[in-house]
């Protein structure tokens, strides 16, 4: 009897073990669905990231608090907002303290946004640092490159006030213009 063969002999030996063992292992596996939907995906779905964060082992955090902010953001509340991106984007990092490549274009979009955050509590010079990191993650980001170009305009003119329109990139707007 070669291997192949006693291992076919034991399986159909132990089948009913192998059964409750298929079984246990398939509870296990629906019980994490179930605590992962109720702890992360069910929060995000009904915009209460806050609880989402909070079950961090879950599902993606980083999104959470992008989310977050996110959504601070259109409300108008732009340095609760920046709190909350700022956090978000602390989450970004591996154990070395960098940004892995699959990564960098939510880096870019936290970046923005906190850079429109910025931008909209007349904080232009740091608000330019912020588009500007925006550019290191994502070199080919138009509305960091446009709303970069919107502060020299606004700080060249002698202005220091946001323009009424704003910045590119605000939420809900496209990515195709301005703060």
């Amino acid at each position: 009897m070669n291997t192949k063969e006693k291992l076919l002999a034991f399986l159909i030996r132990n089948k009913k073990a192998w059964a409750i063992t298929l079984l246990c292992a398939g509870t296990i596996v629906l019980l994490f669905g179930c605590v992962k939907l109720l702890s992360f995906t069910l929060p995000m779905l009904e915009h209460n990231y806050g609880d989402a964060i909070s079950g961090r082992r879950m599902g993606d955090v980083s999104i959470a608090y992008y989310d977050g902010g996110l959504s601070t953001y259109k409300q108008g509340d732009y340095a609760s907002a920046l709190k909350i991106l700022t956090a978000g984007y602390t989450t970004l990092s591996d154990a070395d303290g960098n940004i892995p490549p699959r990564r960098q274009r939510l880096a870019a979009d936290y970046q923005l946004l906190i850079g429109n955050c910025l931008f909209y509590q007349q904080k232009l010079k740091a608000a330019a640092e912020a588009y500007k990191q925006a550019l290191r993650h994502d070199p080919n980001d138009l509305s960091a490159k446009y709303n970069l170009e919107l502060i020299a305009q606004i700080v060249a003119s002698g202005g220091g006030q946001g323009d009424p329109k704003g910045p590119a990139g605000q939420a809900g707007k496209g990515r195709d213009k301005g703060i």
